[in-house]
């Protein structure tokens, strides 16, 4: 299937629109981060200088007219932050959108959304360390992908499991 892959544009409200669309319809659904994407879109946007160490990336079914995002063709969006002069990656967050999941069983439409994210973000930052955070419920998504669990965190909310895992590319 044909995807695009947009970056996010802090000074266009459109985008920052469709991440609030999607904050709406997907978190509807629990271990939905995409909450976060959309705090963080709102920061930047509100921003007198444009942030280059932080990206936000749509993963969409959109092939053209990128300057306004159809929300419901976005499959997914993931975050990175590359501290200034570091060989660190850090994958702040990567949502597929919960419609098309795993989980949705039968009714998914779509397949390998979150590993077209992470071979993305991997081609983007070849030769990097790249890490991230992840819930108990992706933890193997991410040991499958090659990702090694480093430490576990601590003082967790109740019943959750975090931990953060990296790779070296």
């Amino acid at each position: 299937h044909e995807v695009s892959l947009v970056q996010f544009d802090a000074a266009n409200k459109a985008d920052v629109e469709a991440i609030q669309q999607t904050f709406e319809e997907w978190s509807i659904f629990d271990n939905c981060f995409v909450e976060l994407i959309r705090d963080i879109a709102n920061w930047l946007h509100g921003l007198a200088k444009p942030q280059k160490d932080r990206k936000i990336f749509f993963l969409t079914n959109q092939q053209y007219g990128f300057e306004k995002l159809n929300p419901s063709e976005i499959l997914g969006e993931f975050m990175v932050w590359k501290p200034r002069r570091s060989n660190k990656v850090e994958v702040e967050v990567l949502q597929a959108n919960p419609f098309h999941n795993y989980d949705a069983g039968e009714y998914r439409q779509y397949t390998k959304i979150g590993q077209s994210m992470l071979d993305e973000i991997k081609e983007q930052y070849a030769g990097k360390i790249l890490q991230l955070r992840s819930d108990k419920y992706a933890t193997g998504f991410y040991e499958k992908n090659g990702y090694k669990v480093f430490a576990q965190i601590e003082n967790c909310p109740p019943g959750t499991i975090d931990y953060f895992l990296k790779k070296e590319l």
